[in-house]
């Protein structure tokens, strides 16, 4: 299961860039309201990548591999409805859009519950 290493490392990059763009290139033509969006949306998107490749890493090293496909599909999915509905929001002016927040939030929450059950239900060997 290499696919969340991937994913992760590329959500992580990618709230880097968007945070640098805030700050540097857009700080002008964005509110404070806005700059704080992408803040919020940058630092999550940045913690949940690295939740991601912590994913990947246990995938690949534990023996056997457990089923982290959920946790992982969800974290994915928070990341998607929860940040890209609040960069929608401070850079396109898109107000509807984030009625997703809060959807992209609980699929954080479940994914890093499930997470915490999985890992309850069968200890991991990590060698």
């Amino acid at each position: 299961m290499r696919w969340p290493l991937v994913v992760g490392a590329l959500f992580a990059g990618l709230a880097v860039a968007m945070a640098a763009a805030a700050a540097h290139a857009l700080e002008r033509d964005l509110t404070p309201q806005a700059l704080a969006w992408v803040e919020t949306a940058s630092r999550f998107q940045f913690w949940h990548g690295l939740g991601l490749i912590a994913i990947g890493t246990l995938a690949r090293t534990a023996k056997p591999p457990p089923k982290l496909i959920l946790p992982a599909a969800l974290l994915c999915l928070g990341v998607v409805l929860f940040c890209g509905a609040l960069y929608l929001r401070a850079f396109f002016e898109i107000r509807w859009i984030t009625v997703f927040a809060p959807i992209g939030g609980g699929a954080f929450i479940l994914g890093w519950l499930s997470l915490a059950i999985l890992c309850l239900r069968r200890p991991v060997d990590p060698g």
